[in-house]
């Protein structure tokens, strides 16, 4: 057995170090490049579904403050604050942007659960004994699907209070689509 590890211990001494690691190494430079490569294609618009958008300066710290209300309130009082701060004639941009998609948000998950309980029903209805199991399972699945919810919702809060234009990206197309939602660039 100690020859085994004195044979591999050896050839890795024997081994130089850029050949250790050269080959992998130049896989991720490759990769690397064109991924490089491929980024350059792109205009240099905004970009609402980037993981990151930087802090704006202009950004003070009440706008932050409101803006992460808009989306906290959703999981206890929904829709009161983000109606209040797009109806209040002093908004800025950074908050009607995140009233806006956090009223968004808080109506696609009340639509979602108004459906899911409908299914319910109709399976109840429907299928009387086997509905009932099923009417059962999707209620049971109610509260977690509240859970993730509030999950996202905390999600969007912190980078709005980070002085982030993070998008919710099918709901930000949408809304953008329909001009529900202001362009941070405008």
């Amino acid at each position: 057995m100690e020859s085994r590890m004195n044979r591999s211990d050896s050839t890795d001494e024997s081994r130089p170090a850029s050949d250790a690691n050269g080959p992998e190494e130049e896989h991720t430079s490759d990769w690397a490049q064109d991924q490089d490569s491929a980024w350059n294609e792109f205009p240099d618009d905004w970009d609402p579904t980037a993981e990151s958008v930087p802090a704006q300066p202009e950004v003070a710290d009440n706008e932050r403050l409101v803006a992460m209300l808009c989306y906290v309130t959703l999981i206890f009082l929904p829709f009161i604050f983000p109606i209040i701060v797009l109806l209040s004639p002093k908004r800025t941009l950074f908050q009607t942007f995140h009233a806006a998609q956090s009223l968004g948000l808080g109506l696609c998950c009340g639509i979602f659960w108004i459906a899911l309980s409908l299914v319910s029903v109709a399976a109840i209805v429907v299928i009387p004994v086997l509905g009932a199991i099923m009417a059962a399972a999707l209620l049971c699945l109610m509260p977690l699907t509240w859970l993730l919810a509030s999950l996202l919702v905390l999600l969007f809060a912190y980078r709005a209070f980070q002085g982030q234009y993070a998008a919710i990206p099918v709901l930000f197309d949408f809304m953008r689509s329909h001009d529900w939602i202001p362009h941070p660039d405008q």
